[in-house]
């Protein structure tokens, strides 16, 4: 079996030169997402693709985000911070971002999500006093413990 030449491309960043970024997942069509550093020295989601580039999807929504998942259909999901609590949140195609929120007021991260829209990820939780994080699954647009 032959394969393709294996490149390494830098995708950039949000920020310029010196700013950071990370990719987190790539889908079938070549959609990257992750998270990058913008020139206010903000961490910002972004989705890359050859036509576009590194583009923000979060510049409506929070101060800090990170996109964690793209599925075949380009549906994003990531995590945004409002206040001092994570919100989970999806990005269709085309479309802008949309706050999905919390689980119970905690902060909420989603990292999977599949080709039916179903999301997985954790929130933070007390239990007996002490602070964990618990398995969660989201399904249109209602988070579950």
């Amino acid at each position: 079996m032959r394969h393709a030449a294996e490149i390494a491309k830098d995708l950039g960043s949000l920020g310029g030169e010196k700013a950071n970024s990370f990719a987190c997942s790539i889908n079938a069509n070549g959609v990257i997402v992750g998270y990058a550093e913008t020139g206010h020295r903000q961490m910002h989601a972004f989705a890359y693709d050859q036509a576009a580039g590194m583009r923000d999807i979060d510049n409506v929504i929070g101060r800090q985000s990170s996109a964690f998942h793209v599925n075949a259909a380009g549906t994003i999901i990531g995590s945004t911070s409002i206040g001092p609590v994570s919100h989970i949140f999806v990005c269709n195609p085309g479309k802008t971002i949309r706050d999905i929120g919390t689980l119970n007021g905690r902060s909420t991260t989603a990292i999977a999500l599949n080709s039916v829209g179903q999301i997985v990820g954790y929130f933070e939780a007390f239990v007996a006093g002490t602070q964990t994080r618990r398995a969660m699954f989201c399904e249109r647009g209602k988070i579950i413990d």
